[in-house]
Formats: structure tokens, sequence, C-alpha cells
């Protein structure tokens, strides 16, 4: 039986190479349709060019002044006008140029913020910029709002930014920041909505990511918010006034969170929770930069007579002390005077007595 011959490779045989990548056809022509007389031709150009700018920008960037005039061209129809302001947006972005990309992404209409939520892959960079550049703006504008208001002067001069951002109506910024704080509020992140309400100087706002924090019904986390805002007040805040109000919402908040924390410990015959003891400083801390004695001296009270609590007394007077021992390292030696004041007038137990004692030392 004979063996089957085998076919001799030929030499010239050679491994298939990969198919080339599709080639991004030029921008050139489609750049020319934008002059062409009939509206549906440019319509049809700018919904191609808004298909390829993101490989193309730099040739269709040539093309912004162009593009800007029709974006801006009142005898276009609303399609063409979105489209060219979508496609010089987009070409400003990767010029990095945030404010003027913005600019343009507002008169695109609200459907380039959709996705502020679920930015996929392919957006993810141009949402975060135009994001960044609203809320810096919305910052600014509140600021300079502020400040005029105020009477004062940050003492810097207008800048070609500051121009930009003037330009923007402060509605439009509105909505993009709104959607800011709600995606915050959502992912739980309500120190990031306070850093941004405080920046602002929206007290509205700060009192609104109070609200969202408690509603999620831990007492923990909402403690943690309300120390962040009182630390960032204290050390950032510059303005005295806007301070004196953050710290109006702040005493409100940990007062309520303090009565929260003493009910749930009286119906459960504990000792003064962590969150309790903790409110109980912050609140009178508060309460001294508002210079509100009488709030301080009603805590005091309670600590040194036992009603912080249902059990646990003795703790409770030792923190009424360590609190009046605070307020004397404090140095405020009115305001000391001011709290001793109401603690002698408001009761004379031995406990009263005591804490009177301490805070004139």
């Amino acid at each position: 039986m004979s063996t089957p011959a085998v076919m001799p490779m030929s030499s010239n045989m050679t491994t298939p190479s990969p198919a080339p990548a599709p080639a991004v056809p030029s921008a050139a022509g489609l750049l020319s349709m934008l002059s062409e007389p009939e509206a549906a031709l440019r319509k049809a150009a700018l919904t191609r060019l808004s298909q390829i700018v993101d490989k193309q920008w730099h040739e269709v960037a040539q093309a912004l002044p162009d593009l800007e005039a029709l974006a801006e061209d009142s005898t276009e129809s609303v399609e063409v006008r979105q489209l060219a302001a979508s496609v010089s947006s987009r070409v400003f972005f990767y010029l990095e140029e945030p404010r003027q990309a913005l600019r343009l992404a507002l008169e695109s209409g609200e459907g380039v913020f959709d996705i502020i939520e679920e930015a996929n892959s392919s957006q993810k960079a141009y949402v975060e910029c135009l994001v960044g550049a609203a809320v810096d703006a919305y910052i600014a504008k509140k600021r300079s709002d502020m400040d005029g208001d105020d009477g004062t002067t940050t003492g810097t001069t207008t800048s070609s930014t500051d121009d930009d951002a003037a330009a923007i109506p402060i509605e439009k910024l509105s909505r993009v920041v709104n959607a800011m704080f709600e995606r915050c509020y959502g992912e739980g992140n309500f120190e990031h909505a306070l850093g941004l309400a405080l920046e602002a100087r929206e007290i509205e706002k700060v009192s609104d990511a109070f609200d969202h924090c408690s509603k999620t019904n831990n007492q923990m986390k909402l403690l943690q918010v309300l120390e962040f805002a009182f630390d960032s007040a204290t050390a950032l805040v510059s303005s005295k006034a806007f301070r004196f109000q953050i710290m109006q919402v702040i005493a409100i908040h940990l007062e309520k969170l303090y009565n929260d924390a003493s009910a749930s410990a009286s119906a459960s015959g504990s000792s003064m929770p962590a969150i309790q003891k903790a409110c109980a400083f912050k609140l009178a801390h508060a309460h001294q930069i508002l210079m509100n004695a009488e709030p301080v001296a009603q805590i005091l009270s309670k600590l040194l007579q036992g009603t912080g609590g249902a059990t646990g007394n003795e703790d409770n007077a030792l923190l009424g002390l360590q609190l009046c021992f605070d307020l004397v390292e404090s140095g405020d030696q009115s305001f000391v005077n001011s709290v001793a004041d109401f603690l002698s007038s408001g009761s004379t137990s031995t406990s009263t007595s005591t804490s009177t004692s301490a805070a004139s030392a």
C-alpha cells in the first residue's frame, strides 16, 4: 500500500494579515457643506460631524467661528443651532477650554447632561469636565452676588474666565448643580454636597443636606456630617455672617439629634451613648460661637442633675463638669459669666451649684 503523497508547502504562502482598521473620514468635505444654502445639507453635515468630532476635532477646530455663528443664528432651526453648539462644545473640550465648552453645551440642550448619573466610558471625561466647569461658574456667581449684597469686594480683578461664567445664565447652571446635589444625596455623599453648599454660600443647601442625611435614620452618619460642617465652617468659611447662619442651622440639628439620642437612652435604660456625648460638646461650642449662653446652661443643668439619660448619672455629671472646664479654657470670660448667671438663677440644687462654681473658676 503506497503512502499518500504530501504536497510541499509553497515558499510563497504567507500568514494573512489582519484587515486594516477603517479610516476615519476627513472632516474637510463636511465643513465645506456648512456654507451650503440648503438647510438640509447643513443639518446633515452637522449630524455627521457630531459623530466624528472626537476623532477629527483638530480639523473641526478650524471651523469654530462658522460653527459658533450657526449656533447663534436665529434664522436657523433649533435642531441645527443645537447641533452646531454641541459640536463646538466638543472641540472646546479638546482644546481644554471648559468654560466655553460648558456655555455651548448648555446651548445645545439639556440632553448633554442626561448621563451625569450613568456616564459611559466614552462620555465620562467630557461630562465630568462640564460639570466641574458648571460648579465653578455657579460658585463664582453666588459668591459674587453675596459680596455685592454685603457691599464688600474680594479685591481681585475680573478675569476672562469670570466673564465666561457671567455669560452663562444662573438658571442653566442651577439645573446642573441641582443634579449634582441629587446625585450626592443618592450616593450618600453628604459631605460633598455640604462642601459645594459652603463654597456657594447657600444656607438653604446646607440645611437640605442635613435633612437628607436625617432621612437615612443613621444617627452616627448624621453626627459625622454635622461635625464635618462644624469643622468646615470654623476653619474655612471667611464670611462671619455666613458662618453665623451655618452655626444656627448646625445647632438646630445637633439639638434634635441630642434629644433623640437622649430619648433612645431613656427608653432602653442605658447610659448616655457616645452620640449624645459628642452632640453635647459640639452643641455647647456652637452656642458659644452664637453667644447663646442660656442653651448651654440648660445642657449643663440637665447633665449635672442627671436628666441626660435614665442611668449613668455619674457619667452625665462628669461630662457636664468637663464642659464647664472647656468653657473656662476657651478664655471667653464674658460668656462663662453669662452661663454661670443662668445656672444660678435657674436652679439651686447642689449639682447646679457645683457647675456654677466650675464655670466661675
